[in-house]
């Protein structure tokens, strides 16, 4: 199966799956952004050009909360037009907020439905969904695609 690219252009609040446009509202753009740099920034094995079946990348929520809090903020700032208080204010909420992982999880299946009724093609639809490895205790979560296919502008 040929990848296309997944492109995500913040500024103008768009996710494109090769030239099929994904729409969801702003906040899954970030979250689904967010899994996206995670495939790209936390590769273990930097020197494959392929991922093929590789899931290493894929890290529990808690980690997301953690590592990404910041990145989220400035991207849902880019989304309205570079605006620090937009940004600020997803900053504030999420760093101390309980509910988020909750609220992840709740876009996690809005994002795939989305991706699912968007894409349509049952063959592409696994490395594009946002996938959870369940573990006892330690679910880690991403998205397969190959991690030289994400663009995010």
């Amino acid at each position: 199966v040929i990848q296309p690219d997944v492109s995500v252009n913040l500024s103008r609040g768009e996710i494109y799956i090769g030239d099929i446009l994904i729409r969801i509202p702003p906040v899954q753009i970030i979250i689904y952004t967010a899994f996206l740099r995670q495939k790209v920034d936390d590769c273990e094995k930097p020197d494959r050009q392929y991922c093929a079946e590789c899931t290493d990348c894929h890290r529990p929520l808690l980690h997301l909360k953690r590592h990404s809090i910041k990145t989220m903020s400035e991207d849902y700032g880019r989304l309205y037009g570079n605006s620090t208080a937009k940004a600020v204010e997803w900053r504030d909420k999420w760093s101390r907020d309980s509910a988020f992982d909750g609220m992840i999880r709740q876009n996690i299946s809005k994002i795939n439905n989305a991706t699912r009724n968007n894409l349509g093609d049952s063959a592409l639809l696994p490395y594009y969904i946002i996938a959870g490895n369940k573990k006892y205790g330690d679910t880690r979560y991403g998205i397969k695609v190959d991690k030289g296919k994400v663009r995010i502008e």
